[in-house]
């Protein structure tokens, strides 16, 4: 990745591809399995594995349900991060505009370049 529009891009591509959410996840089925809210089909499925290297048959953990609470939510969560940053670009590109040349200006267009990579 170049710089972090392309990063952004990537990110936006990876969400334009997956299965659209809302997901949830399943206390059913062994292991994580994630499903589209609507239809219930199977978006992922991971197994958690021991120290030891063998198949975790009990996913009823504290971190179990975090980690199917974290993949589940990941769609809705993606796209409120990038509606933020796209917020935040817009933000600071006006305050650019509206400061011309004073102190604000060159902050904003710091800002920006980081944003922009």
């Amino acid at each position: 990745m170049s710089n972090n529009i392309d990063q952004i891009q990537e990110i936006r591509d990876r969400q334009a591809a997956a299965t659209p959410g809302p997901w949830t996840h399943s206390r059913w089925a062994p292991g994580y399995v994630v499903t589209d809210d609507d239809k219930f089909d199977v978006v992922a499925s991971v197994v958690e594995y021991r120290e030891n290297g063998s198949i975790e048959s009990k996913f009823c953990g504290y971190k179990s349900l975090a980690n199917r609470e974290l993949i589940a939510h990941a769609p809705d969560d993606i796209a409120y991060l990038l509606s933020e940053y796209d917020r935040l670009t817009r933000y600071l590109e006006r305050i650019g505009v509206t400061f011309g040349e004073f102190e604000c200006h060159r902050l904003a267009r710091e800002a920006l370049s980081h944003l922009k990579g």
